[in-house]
């Protein structure tokens, strides 16, 4: 009797087709438009969003921007690279390391979550909390 009520049971799922799983982890494609304006409604979730790396004056904190809308992004980059000294025997530097300074104003792909950041005296904000990057060609 058990056999057949489970048989039952797999039958529904194939014929409902629930046998197939979404994978929980694909990340969410949205803008920075949608980010600025309901940052919230993401809290949390794993996105993926396109822009343009900006950096404020002082070369931090950092910024997705897209036509004027922005979200702070946590640093996924070393702040700088510096350049080897005269008595250096390695490689030639490329000129293009990755550094966020050396990546400010490139349009990039990143992957990372909402989280809410809050410091005192100031009203709590949220950002994306980066855990993959790439620039977009």
């Amino acid at each position: 009797m058990k056999f057949v009520v489970v048989l039952a049971v797999l039958a529904v799922l194939v014929i409902a087709g629930c046998t197939t799983i979404s994978n929980p982890q694909a990340p969410l494609t949205v803008s920075v438009s949608d980010l600025n304006s309901n940052p919230k409604g993401y809290l949390g979730q794993t996105i993926q969003v396109e822009g343009t790396l900006i950096a404020d004056e002082y070369m931090g904190p950092f910024f997705l921007n897209e036509n004027g809308k922005r979200i702070e992004v946590t640093p996924f980059l070393p702040f700088s690279i510096s350049m080897p000294g005269p008595d250096y025997n390695g490689p030639a530097p490329t000129g293009r390391e990755p550094s966020m300074a050396g990546w400010d104003k490139e349009k990039v792909l990143l992957t990372g979550t909402i989280v809410e950041k809050s410091i005192k005296s100031v009203e709590a904000h949220y950002i994306l909390d980066v855990n993959s990057y790439s620039i977009v060609e």
